[in-house]
């Protein structure tokens, strides 16, 4: 089962919107080092084992599988939600919008991606697959 991808009711305080990802997993530092890459302005991301501590407990339930967006206004996202909303912060609009137009397909690419993410070669993932 796929976590949730909107924490209704779940709000953080946060000076600043950040992107949040899974610091133990190859494949995901890649992801962001490409994310950084392509991003035409500097969003903030950090390693989630970082700031574990100082998330709600709703909040730690869903990242084992995703990564998160915190908004600027404390709203969580996650997974194909929170990687549209941080391609728009970091000036790619339009890719936001494409992926958003085809949402069920991104969502389901997503998730999919994410838990196979094992399949992409070592080290590229420390992690087990899921069982």
């Amino acid at each position: 089962m796929n976590p949730p991808e909107t924490l209704p009711g779940i709000f953080i305080a946060n000076p600043r919107s950040v992107l949040l990802w899974d610091g133990a997993c190859g494949f995901c530092a890649k992801s962001v080092a490409r994310f950084q890459w392509y991003a035409r302005q500097p969003v903030s991301v950090i390693p989630r084992q970082q700031v574990a501590d100082l998330l709600p407990q709703a909040v730690l339930e869903t990242m084992a599988g995703q990564i998160l967006w915190i908004s600027a206004e404390g709203a969580v996202y996650g997974g194909s939600e929170a990687m549209i909303r941080a391609l728009s912060a970091a000036g790619r609009g339009g890719t936001a919008t494409l992926l958003r137009a085809c949402q069920p397909v991104t969502r389901l690419a997503y998730h999919w991606v994410a838990r196979h993410r094992h399949w992409f070669g070592s080290p590229v993932c420390a992690l087990p697959p899921e069982r």
